[in-house]
């Protein structure tokens, strides 16, 4: 069990620099190959790092429908699956996606958690040779996106592990 300050976190042929204020926390799953917590005055967020293997979890746009569909407008009403944004950070495949609005949780079906407004999901599939490795950093509006730009210093750390 290893939590706190870890900077340098290798998710298993991935590595990456885990932001300033940001706190590694033991996983709770099996399929998560990293967890952090981001606590702030005006809420918390999380980032989660899963890995598949190399089929992965299905297409990126078959994920992003999934993760807008645990969202709702404050009205109840779907929200619009958003446009993905496809680059290149540290020579890999990026592809990302970004929704806000009430959180429903669970695979879209909304059971399991209770719904939560002001909700933010930067969800990132980052394709390796391995397969795609998915960041998704989750939690209250404003400290999801206030912590962007730690979000993009992280992806911009990456890089392949050899052997």
């Amino acid at each position: 069990h290893v939590s706190g300050g870890v900077r340098h976190i290798d998710v298993g042929g991935l590595t990456f620099e885990a932001p300033d204020g940001w706190t590694y926390e033991h996983p709770d799953s099996g399929m998560r190959r990293a967890q952090f917590g981001i606590r702030a005055p005006s809420g918390n967020a999380g980032l989660v790092v899963y890995f598949f293997g190399q089929e992965g979890a299905g297409s990126p746009q078959a994920n992003f429908e999934r993760w807008t569909s645990q969202f709702k407008n404050a009205d109840g009403s779907p929200r619009e699956p958003a446009e993905p944004r496809r680059r290149k950070v540290s020579g890999l495949g990026v592809v990302q996606v970004e929704v806000a609005g009430t959180y429903v949780g669970g695979m879209g079906s909304g059971q399991g958690v209770d719904a939560r407004p002001e909700q933010r999901m930067i969800a990132t599939i980052v394709e390796t040779p391995l397969g795609p490795f998915y960041f998704k950093l989750l939690g209250d509006d404003a400290v999801v996106a206030s912590n962007r730009k730690a979000l993009e210093a992280l992806l911009s750390s990456m890089k392949l592990t050899e052997g």
